[in-house]
């Protein structure tokens, strides 16, 4: 995969906490999501995507929550195919706890909608087997630390890339995750100032920020 030059500015000096998956973790990632995909294929949001694109991106998100579960030593996934009718729910809600797993591809940034619901722990993959843990994102450093700039494909309609991984929030265990969560004044705070510019150097003085 081509590695993108914000990959390299904004992600990878923090790719410093790394889980490494077992072939039987993905073995039943890829067991799940080849039952999962023709199903979601039927649904609404699915429609005229390409079947190899949305199996590609539940493993990803399937590697990157297995991660957290080693992370947390708990585990949280509910292996099942939800209809469509079924409300959205946080990746965490299971452990009463309103936290989302974003993840992405070793090379990009991860794809964050523009007006998100739920603070995301935000990972990195690096196939086959490797997935980053990078830190805790609050809702407002989710919306602000984003950029169309960042993202491929028509995705920039509707998803920024996230560059602010040097504001994320690292924890170390489960009660740690919680503390962040259920902090009032670290979830609200929302005075952000800095931009990409602040991050510019030589070898990107051309770039268009």
């Amino acid at each position: 995969m081509q590695i993108k030059w914000y990959f390299d500015k904004f992600a990878r000096p923090y790719l410093n906490e790394s889980i490494v998956l077992t072939k039987m973790e993905l073995d039943q990632i890829d067991e799940f999501t080849d039952r999962l995909v023709p199903v979601k294929m039927k649904q609404t949001r699915f429609l005229n995507q390409n079947p190899k694109t949305v199996k590609n991106s539940f493993f990803n998100g399937y590697m990157g929550e297995i991660a957290i579960e080693h992370f947390l030593k708990t585990k949280f996934i509910h292996w099942k195919i939800r209809s469509e009718k079924e409300s959205d729910i946080s990746d965490l809600s299971y452990l009463g706890i309103e936290v989302g797993v974003k993840t992405a591809e070793f090379g990009n940034l991860p794809l964050i909608y523009y007006n998100p619901k739920t603070p995301e722990i935000i990972t990195i993959i690096e196939k086959p087997k490797t997935v980053y843990v990078v830190g805790y994102a609050t809702i407002p450093m989710l919306k602000y630390y984003q950029s169309s700039n960042y993202t491929f494909g028509n995705v920039s309609k509707i998803k920024g890339g996230f560059w602010g991984f040097h504001k994320l929030h690292m924890f170390k265990n489960i009660d740690e995750l919680r503390k962040l969560r259920n902090n009032l004044l670290l979830n609200e705070f929302d005075e952000f100032y800095d931009n990409p510019k602040d991050f510019s150097n030589d070898k990107y003085l051309t770039i268009n920020f």
